[in-house]
């Protein structure tokens, strides 16, 4: 599989759709390989709009490119997703976030963040409070749905 030009196939098209591309990764479904390949958006993911992709990336990616024997699954990355790098949490500033950390587990409204710190605006106890968290002390980072 040759994700680099599955790349240059696929964000056209998920352009189109108002759709980025989140990853490509090679798997195991039951012993037969398959290509996983997630998107985001910054609204909803409609199935239509997957199905559309999906059969448009099947018309236009060789058999080079993907091989015949192998499989192509095509989803979201879900409204919960992992902030997994430096870049995916400079993204999210402004959003509604967990954080696990010593210092503060919980959800809060990401204020800030500039490689190091990561300043969060949290309540506890019925009280705003601003925390600065370093970034190497954080163990999970995920976007979170506010009730």
């Amino acid at each position: 599989m040759n994700t680099e030009r599955i790349k240059d196939i696929l964000e056209p098209l998920l352009a189109a759709e108002g759709l980025r591309l989140y990853s490509i990764k090679s798997k195991r479904l039951y012993g037969q390989p398959l290509a996983e390949i997630l998107v985001e958006s910054d609204g909803p993911v409609s199935s239509d709009q997957l199905t559309r992709i999906h059969t448009k990336l099947l018309e236009d990616v060789p058999d080079d490119v993907i091989p015949d024997d192998w499989s192509i699954e095509l989803s979201s990355v879900g409204i919960e997703r992992p902030l997994e790098t430096k870049h995916d949490l400079k993204n999210a500033v402004g959003k509604y976030i967990f954080l696990a950390s010593p210092i503060y587990k919980g959800n809060g409204d990401l204020l800030a963040f500039d490689d190091e710190t990561i300043v969060l605006k949290v309540n506890i106890k019925g009280r705003m409070k601003t925390l600065n968290i370093r970034y190497a002390d954080a163990s999970q980072i995920r976007i979170a749905v506010r009730f």
